[in-house]
């Protein structure tokens, strides 16, 4: 397996499936993985790198801006002696996050796998939820790139973690990951 977003490497590895994994990107940093080929970045996976170590599946998020990237690696793909599926996974919401493992686990034939760590992630949501009822909310900036500014919005796992956490984000408006200005940043 080939993973193009650093969170899904580390939803395997919790699944205890690093056998599994023939490349990675260069932002994944867990010791586990320290010496698998790197295929490039988030944004800006490398095609022919990935087509080279002959995956038997990619794993993809889709809000990560590298569509055209994994367009040519699916034409490379259906061209190669040994295609291979691309998994495009959406992962926006906390609802999303928390269905990642099943559904990693499903694509790997670890179904068993991929729900305990499911259950294990809701639950552990359920116990912070519990633990930050009566504290004081907080004002959080959740901020995700710093060149441009990208932040958590309305609707991203993020956003919707804070107030299980005990905090509001100052972040209004209707998406995701809003490049979020400067100015507004520091005034918020």
């Amino acid at each position: 397996v080939v993973v193009l977003a650093p969170s899904l490497t580390d939803v395997i590895l919790a699944m205890g499936l690093r056998d599994r994994l023939a490349g990675v990107t260069r932002l994944d940093d867990a010791p586990e993985v320290a010496a698998l080929p790197r295929v490039g970045g988030f944004l800006d996976p490398n095609p022919e790198a990935i087509l080279g170590l002959s995956p038997d599946l990619v794993l993809w998020i889709t809000d990560g801006g590298a569509l055209a990237a994994v367009r040519r690696l699916a034409e490379l793909s259906r061209a190669s002696r040994r295609p291979f599926p691309i998994l495009a996974l959406q992962v926006d919401g906390l609802a999303d996050v928390l269905a990642t493992p099943r559904i990693v686990g499903e694509a790997l034939g670890e179904p068993a796998r991929g729900e305990s760590l499911a259950r294990e992630l809701s639950q552990e949501v359920e116990r912070l939820r519990r633990r930050a009822e009566g504290l004081p909310r907080r004002r959080v900036l959740f901020v995700v790139g710093r060149e441009p500014l990208v932040v958590a919005g309305p609707g991203s796992f993020p956003d919707e973690l804070l107030p299980v956490c005990g905090a509001e984000s100052v972040v209004r408006g209707t998406r995701p990951w809003p490049v979020y200005p400067l100015e507004k940043a520091v005034a918020d």
